[in-house]
Parts: structure tokens; C-alpha cells; sequence
């Protein structure tokens, strides 16, 4: 049996196990891998995630992302995305209706604007580093609301 960089692998060593775990860990969470911090580049390029709305009396066309590509953008769980809404971390959403005759809400939808100004804000307030600071220690909060605020009047 191998490991990921073909070394020899015996399950009863701990350091092979860790070694291995560690391993597992930087491909399928790259945001994790210590020598570098996470980008959020790329958020963008899951077309399943992506809706488009235009506005009937403007015209006006806005993308908007559903929750999975804010959170990548962000290195979150989508899970940890909703605790933040909830807890008021960040201001809700505008949500799809859900299906007819379901007991679940709708989807909740973020425009670009929006998921590109948390990504600067959680860049600038070290939420994106590898050595995450504790969110409620920052500025994050007022700052995305702030942001929310601007652009719910129009002003980019």
C-alpha cells in the first residue's frame, strides 16, 4: 500500500497516519495548505451555481451565485455560511421562492457585487489567511452590512 507521495504506508504508525491525513488535506482543501494562503479565484466558474436576473422595468441584467460559491470564495462550509446569517454576521439574503408544496425556503442568492466585497473585506480583516482570526474579533461584520447597505441603494 501507498501513500499519496509513494512512500511506503503502515496504518499502526502514527506519523504515517498523520503523514497521510496531512497529505489528504492539502489536495482536497487547499485552502488549508499552510504554505500559501487561500485565493479565492475562480468562485466564479461553477455554472450550476449561477443564475441570471433581469430587472422587467430597468432591464437591467444581475448575476447572482448561490450559497456554495460564496462559500469557496470564502473557505467556508456552506453550513458555516448559513450560522453567520443566522447569528447575524451577515445580512440576509434575497432568497428564490422554493418549490410549491415544500416545507424548505428558497435558495439563498448573492450578486457578484456582494460575494466580491466580502472577499475584499475578509482579505483585509485576515479571514481568508491560513491562521484565521475569530470573525467576531474583526470588523467584518459592520463592514459587509455597510457594504449590503450601498449596494441595496444602487451605489457601487
Amino acid at each position: 500500500m501507498s501513500t499519496l507521495s509513494g512512500d511506503a504506508f503502515d496504518p499502526n504508525a502514527i506519523d504515517d497516519v498523520d503523514r497521510v491525513v496531512e497529505e489528504l488535506a492539502k489536495e482536497y482543501y487547499p485552502g488549508n495548505n499552510s504554505q500559501a494562503p487561500w485565493e479565492p479565484a475562480g468562485w466564479d466558474n461553477v455554472p450550476r451555481g449561477r443564475r441570471v436576473q433581469r430587472d422587467p422595468e430597468t432591464g437591467r441584467v444581475t448575476e447572482l451565485f448561490l450559497i456554495g460559491a460564496l462559500a469557496f470564495a470564502m473557505n467556508r462550509k456552506p453550513l458555516t455560511i448559513r450560522l453567520w446569517e443566522r447569528k447575524g454576521i451577515i445580512p440576509k439574503v434575497q432568497q428564490a421562492a422554493g418549490r410549491e408544496g415544500s416545507q424548505h425556503g428558497g435558495r439563498r442568492l448573492y450578486t457578484r457585487a456582494q460575494i466580491e466585497g466580502m472577499i475584499v473585506i475578509a482579505r483585509e480583516d485576515g479571514l481568508l489567511s491560513n491562521d484565521r482570526r475569530p470573525i467576531e474579533s474583526t470588523n467584518f461584520t459592520p463592514r459587509v452590512a455597510a457594504l449590503f447597505d450601498r449596494l441595496a441603494v444602487g451605489d457601487t
